[in-house]
C-alpha cells in the first residue's frame, strides 16, 4: 500500500505536474545553497510512497551495503533526467542514452497489475517489488516513459526565477505558468521587481 502521508505535510515538493519532475525536484535550492531531499534510502522510499507507487521492499533496513546502493543508484538516474528536464525544455528533444538506461529499469521483472475493490469500486493498481537496488528505479521510468511517449514538451519548463531549478509541466489553459510555485518564487521575484521599479 502506499504510504498514507498528506503531500501538505511533505518535506518534498509536489508542484511539477508530473511524478518524473517531482523526482528530479528533489534537488532543489534553499537558502542559496543546494539541496538534497534524498538524505538515505528512507527518503527515496518515503518519496516513492507519496507518490503513490505501491511498493514492497526485501531489502532489510540493517543491510547498509544495499541501502547505500540503492540511494546512489537512485542520484544516478535522478542526475540523467534532470539533464533530460533540460534537454526538453530547451529544445524538446531527449538524449538517447537517457532512454537506453530507461529501458534497462523498464525491462526488470518488478512489476505487476492487481485489480481490487475499494470503497470506490473496483480499481486495477500497479504493484512494485524492490529486490535489489536498482529495481527502486523502475517505477521513476514507468513515470518518466509515461511523460515522453505522452506530454507535450513545450509546456515542461524550469522556473523563470535564474536561481531556482525546479521544472514544472505546465497545465493552465493560458499556458503562461512561468514560477514553480507562486509561494515559492513567484511572489518573491514579483515584490523584487516592484521594488526595482519603485526605487
Amino acid at each position: 500500500m502506499p504510504m498514507e502521508v498528506s503531500k501538505k505535510d511533505s518535506k518534498f515538493l509536489w508542484i511539477g505536474n508530473s511524478h518524473f519532475l517531482d523526482f528530479v525536484n528533489t534537488e532543489m535550492v534553499q537558502g542559496g545553497r543546494p539541496a538534497d531531499l534524498l538524505v538515505g534510502a528512507d527518503d527515496v522510499l518515503q518519496w516513492l510512497g507519496e507518490a503513490g507507487f505501491s511498493l514492497k521492499v526485501t531489502i532489510r533496513p540493517n543491510d547498509t551495503r544495499l541501502r547505500g546502493e540503492l540511494l546512489a543508484a537512485t542520484r544516478g538516474y535522478r542526475s540523467a533526467l534532470r539533464l533530460a528536464a533540460q534537454r526538453i525544455a530547451f529544445d524538446g528533444s531527449v538524449p538517447s542514452h537517457i532512454l537506453r538506461t530507461t529501458n534497462e529499469f523498464l525491462k526488470r521483472r518488478n512489476h505487476w497489475f492487481e485489480v481490487t475493490e475499494g470503497r470506490s469500486g473496483i480499481a486495477m493498481r500497479d504493484r512494485w517489488i524492490v529486490e535489489r537496488p536498482e529495481d527502486v528505479c523502475a517505477p521513476i521510468a514507468h513515470a518518466f516513459g509515461q511523460f515522453t511517449s505522452s506530454a507535450d514538451f513545450s509546456r515542461l519548463r524550469k522556473c523563470k526565477n535564474p536561481d531556482c531549478v525546479l521544472f514544472f509541466y505546465d497545465t493552465s489553459k493560458s499556458n503562461t505558468r512561468s514560477w514553480c510555485s507562486l509561494d515559492i518564487c513567484g511572489n518573491k521575484l514579483r515584490v523584487a521587481a516592484f521594488r526595482q521599479r519603485s526605487g
